[in-house]
């Protein structure tokens, strides 16, 4: 049989301005998993850890930024070959204020 867990979360970062809003998407870095590609935030959710509380770790340890305002907005599912489950991932969009400095 194969499960179904609830283990990763992806997050839209945006940044509302008065002119134009914009979204945060990141570049693997060589040398990674689909290095080169352009992404959202996303990792796994730690045991215990709630997705919501999951989404906000991973926000701040890939930017630096913490959210202002945070909304689920869906949840997909996909198959791992590797571990023979059903991943579910909670996506969540996470509004931040200016600056809206990232780290580098």
């Amino acid at each position: 049989m194969t499960e179904l867990r609830v283990g990763v979360v992806d997050v839209y970062v945006v940044r509302p301005r008065v002119d134009d809003w914009r979204v945060l998407t990141l570049r693997r870095a060589p040398g990674n998993t689909r290095a080169g590609a352009w992404e959202t935030i996303h990792g796994s959710i730690q045991p215990e850890e709630r997705p919501e509380k999951a989404a906000l770790r991973e926000l701040r340890e890939e930017t630096g930024l913490a959210a202002s305002r945070l909304y689920n907005v869906m949840c997909h599912a996909f198959y791992l070959h590797q571990t023979g489950t059903v991943q579910m991932a909670v996506a969540f969009a996470a509004f931040v204020e200016e600056p809206g400095n990232i780290l580098t």
